[in-house]
């Protein structure tokens, strides 16, 4: 006669431990109801801080209100979770989602798909500096597509390198493109192209001339930081620049070596470029920047204008 299988139990303790994020608590007790509407709060919280942001409201507010709420609903949901726990130490009848190798799988999948993700198809950046301006602006955060480009890596850490990349990728004069500076591969940088390989780049009294085509300015009437805007025409792309084609004293004149670029920031006054350091490896470049998802000011407020805008 065959021995009568152990009931199944729930451990009080180990559901207060699973209960960061409450979520999983309550797949591991069997309530997956709960389960969802912890999840439903979570991106309501979530939905509140972006429309706080669209709202005005000072992203410190935002941050430290979405802090308060995810710690009080966390506690909440370990209170819950031992409470329903000690119902089940004598006996418990669950779905398969709280089973254990759901359990343990399901937090290990999603990291997988995220960092899998972060790492080979798209990344965020942050602009922390402002030699992109006008066009970039110090605190805006992008999304930048980086699959053709084949130089992965995430949080800084280069995985792949001296690959290079798809043909069909390759950036246009006036593109912007992200790249692992030559000084140091663990910093992005971020850039506007200028040269291709076998240009000849010359920068001249502040006239900026590729293959002797003089790129074409005109002012715009505006102004940032008291330095007005121009319109720059490069091979037929019109992007905005702000100050002179070079710094005061800095002349250049260089034929773009195979395999490489010549790069500048918008902001011609303010940029650590190619002008300084000399050309961009093309096994260096890192993505192509798509839009904008997320802009604070100076004064801690979100630009609400600036989100969604594509980069160009």
């Amino acid at each position: 006669m065959a021995a009568a299988r152990s009931p199944r139990t729930r451990s009080a303790w180990l559901a207060l431990l699973l209960a960061i994020p409450p979520m999983l608590a309550m797949l591991y007790v069997g309530r997956w109801r709960r389960a969802l509407g912890y999840l439903t709060v979570f991106l309501l919280m979530f939905a509140a801080y972006l429309g706080g942001g669209f709202a005005g409201l000072p992203v410190f507010t935002l941050d430290f209100s979405f802090t308060v709420g995810c710690v009080v609903i966390t506690l909440l949901g370990m209170g819950d979770a031992w409470r329903i726990a000690r119902g089940q130490r004598e006996r418990f009848d669950g779905g398969w989602y709280s089973c254990w190798p759901f359990l343990l799988g399901l937090p290990l999948v999603l990291i997988t798909v995220t960092f899998l993700t972060f790492t080979y198809l798209v990344g965020p950046f942050r602009i922390p500096a402002t030699s992109m301006e006008p066009t970039l602006l110090r605190g805006d955060f992008l999304l930048a597509w980086k699959w053709p480009y084949r130089n992965y890596g995430t949080y800084g850490i280069p995985i792949t390198s001296d690959l290079q990349p798809d043909p069909a990728a390759l950036p246009a004069r006036g593109d912007i493109v992200l790249f692992r500076f030559t000084g140091d591969p663990g910093i992005v940088y971020i850039k506007r192209v200028i040269g291709l390989p076998g240009d000849r780049v010359v920068i001249d009294r502040g006239v900026l001339t590729v293959n002797a085509q003089a790129a074409s300015r005109r002012p715009t009437g505006k102004h940032l930081h008291d330095v007005e805007i121009h319109e720059e025409t490069l091979d037929g792309r019109r992007y905005h620049v702000l100050g002179g084609s070079a710094q005061r004293g800095v002349s250049v004149s260089m034929t773009v070596p195979p395999g490489h670029y010549f790069v500048l920031g918008d902001n011609r006054n303010a940029s650590n470029d190619s002008r300084h350091w000399g050309f961009l490896p093309q096994t260096h470049l890192v993505g192509r920047p798509l839009w904008i998802w997320w802009s604070v000011g100076e004064d801690g407020r979100v630009r609400r204008d600036r989100l969604g805008m594509p980069v160009r």
